[in-house]
């Protein structure tokens, strides 16, 4: 996955050069099987995104590439994270 994000992101980085990415992030293979009836330990997926740099803290990051990658599906997704009430257009006001 570490590999694939990496590739991902020289292929971004050369087509939008505009953008400023930070480093791939992937997430952890383990569940938190406290509260699952599934005591499983690991996940049957990986996931990883790129974000797409604004600030030092990853949770303060606005938009990302989400990637996904399993034995029965595999997709990416692009999102916006907790979007500042300012610039949603949804919640101006006439």
């Amino acid at each position: 996955m570490k590999l694939l994000l990496s590739e991902v992101k020289e292929i971004i980085d050369r087509a939008y050069a505009h953008c400023e990415l930070d480093e791939p992030k992937v997430f952890r293979i383990f569940r938190d099987v406290r509260f699952s009836k599934d005591k499983a330990p690991y996940k049957t997926h990986v996931g990883g995104f790129i974000p797409v740099k604004r600030s030092q803290k990853v949770t303060e990051v606005p938009m990302a590439l989400y990637f996904h990658v399993g034995a029965t599906e595999t997709f990416g997704a692009a999102g916006h994270y907790m979007m500042d009430p300012r610039r949603s257009t949804a919640s101006a006001r006439p």
